[in-house]
């Protein structure tokens, strides 16, 4: 693939509802259910969303959907199934959910249709907040179909838990030199983790959701944002910032306490507001 533009993995974030409440929520699920505006991202800019994406990616190792919880989502089906028009550019797709909603009959169906190609990954969050999640398993196994489980309760969480972002509204202050610091030892600038929300791509979903909720005000003269639905922007232009992510800082690094992958202090996740 020399010469193309092929990433690792993304998501999409296509829902800020959410069956749960969670402290430290990297989505700001809790602030957008607080003040009323938790909505779903329409069918039909999701189809632009997705035709965007894979016309600046070649390939994509991994494609998530995410939220909030994405099995809320009225239209989850129809997603995937548009999704997979554009199978032969990407190797996975997985759908994110917190175990607490039993995928559909559609979903099972699709999931054996699209076998290998689409699966559920389930953040376990104990069986007092996570109440379908074993359900869920013992139904895809009946089905001959396998989910990943991620851990999120007990001892020896996952990753070791959540990390704690801060406040989205709080500017830090960083000098040039911090910023630096504190970006190069991010999860983001190691390991690029693009996602798209409400028609915007970019390389931290802290830096969409914080933004959408004008937290975090955007520069006039910040690159590393893409418009997925203005078409008035050349291809190459779009292409040419997303071969950018993880090589500098965001303008919501100021809004934010990093996230390094060794150092920063881990939290028990899934706490409840």
């Amino acid at each position: 693939m020399n010469g193309q533009l092929v990433e690792k993995q993304l998501a999409f974030h296509i829902t800020t509802n959410c069956t749960l409440n969670c402290a430290l929520c990297a989505t700001l699920t809790p602030d957008y259910k607080k003040h009323h505006i938790a909505r779903h991202t329409p069918f039909k800019q999701i189809v632009q969303e997705i035709k965007g994406v894979f016309e600046i990616y070649d390939f994509i190792e991994d494609i998530t959907f995410s939220g909030g919880e994405p099995m809320l989502h009225p239209d989850l089906e129809k997603i995937v199934d548009e999704c997979m028009k554009y199978s032969e550019q990407f190797a996975n797709l997985r759908i994110f959910t917190n175990g607490t909603i039993l995928p559909s009959d559609l979903l099972l169906s699709q999931m054996k249709q699209y076998r290998g190609k689409l699966s559920i990954v389930i953040d376990h969050y104990g069986p007092d907040l996570s109440v379908k999640a074993e359900q869920i398993v013992q139904t895809l196994e009946n089905e001959g179909l396998i989910c990943r489980v991620n851990r999120y309760y007990g001892q020896d969480q996952y990753y070791g838990g959540w990390v704690n972002y801060g406040s989205p509204s709080e500017y830090r202050g960083y000098t040039q030199q911090q910023l630096e610091e504190v970006y190069q030892h991010c999860h983001l600038a190691q390991y690029r983790c693009p996602g798209v929300f409400n028609g915007k791509l970019t390389n931290c979903s802290w830096a969409l959701f914080g933004t959408d909720r004008g937290y975090m005000p955007l520069p006039e003269d910040e690159k590393q944002l893409i418009n997925l639905l203005d078409s008035s922007i050349p291809l190459d232009e779009k292409k040419a910032i997303a071969m950018e992510f993880g090589k500098h800082p965001l303008w919501a690094c100021q809004y934010c306490n990093g996230f390094d992958p060794e150092h920063s202090e881990r939290f028990p996740a899934g706490e409840q507001l």
